[in-house]
Order: structure tokens, then C-alpha cells, then sequence
């Protein structure tokens, strides 16, 4: 529907405006799975999947520090 749309723009557009330049490690959390990315994607990555394993490992490194 236009209204679902309208939302995932301006979330999308949100969420532009949170991304770290300065952190882009922390931009993975940003994620709220939505999938919009991954019908986008010529080369069907499974960015949502991905993007959680970064989030772990991201986690676990900086546990250790």
C-alpha cells in the first residue's frame, strides 16, 4: 500500500540521517530488519543475516576490551 511505503521511506530517510560517519561499526545496528535491502540486492546477499553475525562479533570484540 502507499502508506507502507511512505513509512519504510521515511524511516529509511531516518535512519540516513542516524548513520555514523564518524562509528560505521555502529551503523549495523541501525538494522531493523525489514528486508528492504535484501529485495534490492542483484547479488541476494541475505544483508539482514549478515548484518546480525556482525553485530555478534562486534559484540564479542568489544567484550574482550
Amino acid at each position: 500500500s502507499t502508506k507502507a511505503v511512505a513509512e519504510i521511506l521515511q524511516k529509511t530517510e531516518k535512519q540516513k540521517k542516524e548513520v555514523s560517519h564518524e562509528n560505521p561499526n555502529g551503523n549495523a545496528t541501525l538494522c531493523d530488519k525489514c528486508r528492504v535491502c535484501e529485495q534490492k540486492c542483484p547479488q541476494k546477499i541475505p544483508i539482514t543475516q549478515e548484518l546480525e553475525k556482525v553485530k555478534q562479533e562486534l559484540s564479542r570484540r568489544s567484550a574482550l576490551f
